[in-house]
């Protein structure tokens, strides 16, 4: 093959910006082709290494604006009003691939690397700054594609998804070396056979390292029989939520579905978030009020209720703040546990910099204010079972993407024995949303060796437990369903049905006691990433420095 010793031509670098944001849209829900993800990056890769022109990052970032708003074009179905903050969001998002395309081109070119080792690190540095930076949104990671390889998830109990991302990055990297080398390349320094050789013999020793070390913890965590879990899962469209009609409608759906849960006796009864039809008070010493002293006693008794609910804090007769929380109700104690909402969703519970910006609130889903104040604690929810005083944390919507979250609550005395999601992901209609929110909530089972329940208004509601395993629920009767304690996961091909649909899912959700080695190391690789990136940055070549 002929040198390449000229920039690409202006279409072929289209072409290549587009080839990757279609690979990496292939692989999340609704296709879900994760075996792409091993190659999806290497077009964009072939663009950053490849001769180029001073448009080349700006058809990136184009390429990388058209993958967003592809992958993200479900928050749009929520309110036309939202339009907006899709737009915002995935332009957000498209800057961290513009940001890859320097650092990589920066370390490449500086420190002759080979790109199975940049991608991987300056990835890895970028997934981990996504995560915090702007509130966070750690979605749509090169780990992520790999939710259904069970023995390559449980890396996540060492390293969260870090380790997993850099791995997979690494094999996209050596993808395009091994192209790049085929190219022949004359005026770009290029990776040797026999770096080649090497890069290739080490990603694939670190991928069989992972898989074996997966297979090993399948096979020696222990799980125990745990309590039985009633979920309730609504289907109620949230543009009318806010109508009298709604509210009766909901009352009259959950009165029913909780008497179904009922008949069911589980040692716990979950409601999805914010479902519960009206706003209960609160004063500010107090956690709320527990239900059914005067009426309803048919309604709240029995098993403890972990109600999805908005809260008023009164301090005498004002409100004082308001807040998405969890409230459980123990009507056999009479106590009532609350936990307030940490991580907000920005726009959808709070308006960012709305008094020094007034054109944000026009982003906003609602025409008046909505906002919710934080919570400061990771509540500890007890719960009486077997003889045995248990504990557990709820997360609220997307608290189960935020790994931070989950282990700092972990490493607060007394850590729980499993985790409660109450999400509310009625706004997306059927989506494709509600297969990814699923399994991005799966690494935080490994992480943490924790189960978790899911309640979620119209779907996808499951018991995962502390593999990342999905169990796979079977029909009892009408909408009821029980979920299987068989080491047999449901397969994603089968999500859909439980989308968009009134359901009660039933079942023994595992505990297991095995702590994991992320709860004390910590984000490990993330921050060696970010100091070889920074080295690489600010640290000049012997060979430079000799020049």
């Amino acid at each position: 093959m002929a040198p390449v010793t000229t920039p690409l031509k202006t279409y072929s670098l289209f072409l290549l910006a587009l080839g990757g944001a279609l690979l990496q849209y292939l692989c999340f829900f609704p296709f879900n082709w994760g075996i792409l993800g091993w190659i999806a990056l290497v077009p964009w890769l072939l663009l950053i290494r490849l001769p180029t022109t001073q448009l080349t990052p700006w058809i990136l970032y184009l390429g990388a604006l058209s993958l967003n708003l592809a992958q993200l074009k479900w928050m749009t179905v929520a309110d036309v009003r939202m339009i907006g903050t899709w737009l915002l969001l995935a332009w957000w998002c498209s800057l961290f691939p513009m940001a890859a395309y320097f650092l990589i081109r920066r370390l490449t070119f500086r420190w002759q690397v080979p790109l199975a080792l940049s991608v991987p690190v300056v990835w890895v540095t970028l997934e981990y700054a996504k995560s915090f930076l702007m509130t966070g949104f750690p979605w749509y990671f090169l780990a992520h594609t790999q939710h259904e390889s069970l023995p390559l998830i449980q890396s996540a109990d060492f390293a969260s998804t870090q380790a997993l991302s850099f791995i997979v990055g690494m094999a996209n990297g050596w993808v395009a070396d091994l192209i790049l080398c085929r190219l022949k390349l004359d005026n770009v320094r290029i990776v040797s056979r026999g770096t080649l050789a090497v890069t290739a013999a080490v990603t694939l020793a670190l991928i069989s390292g992972m898989w074996g070390y997966g297979i090993w913890r399948i096979d020696t965590i222990k799980i125990n029989n745990g309590p039985t879990v009633a979920l309730l899962q609504g289907n109620h469209a949230q543009s009318v939520r806010n109508s009298e009609e709604h509210f009766r409608q909901t009352w009259l759906d959950y009165k029913s579905m909780l008497a179904t849960a009922k008949s069911l006796q589980p040692d716990l009864i979950v409601w999805p978030e914010t479902s519960f039809p009206f706003e209960l008070p609160a004063r500010i010493d107090s956690p709320g009020p527990i239900l059914g002293q005067n009426d309803e006693q048919e309604i709240w008794s029995g098993p403890p209720q972990l109600l999805g609910v908005n809260v008023a804090v009164y301090d005498g007769r004002d409100v004082i703040s308001r807040h998405n929380s969890s409230m459980l109700q123990d009507f056999k104690t009479g106590n009532v546990t609350r936990y307030d909402k940490i991580h907000r969703v920005p726009f959808g519970e709070y308006i960012p910099f709305k008094d020094w910006i007034p054109a944000m609130n026009w982003l906003s889903p609602y025409d008046f204010d909505y906002s919710i104040r934080a919570g400061v604690e990771a509540t500890r929810f007890p719960l009486a079972w077997n003889g045995q005083n248990l504990s557990f944390c709820a997360l609220l919507c997307y608290e189960d993407s935020d790994f931070a979250q989950t282990r700092w609550a972990m490493n607060s005395a007394p850590p729980p024995d499993f985790w409660v999601n109450q999400s509310n992901d009625g706004w997306f209609q059927g989506t494709e949303e509600h297969a990814q929110h699923l399994a991005t909530a799966r690494f935080r089972t490994i992480e943490t060796r924790r189960s978790m329940a899911r309640a979620v208004n119209s779907g996808i509601s499951a018991l995962i437990d502390p593999l990342g395993r999905i169990l796979a629920p079977s029909p009892i009767e009408g909408n009821t369903w029980r979920a299987n304690a068989s080491p047999a996961e449901v397969p994603h091909e089968t999500w859909d049905r439980f989308k968009a649909m009134d359901m009660v899912l039933v079942g023994e959700l595992p505990l297991c006691s095995a702590k994991a080695p992320y709860l004390i190391l910590g984000d490990w690789v993330a921050w060696l990433c970010i100091v070889l990136v920074g080295a690489g940055l600010f640290i000049r070549p012997r060979s430079a420095r000799t020049t």
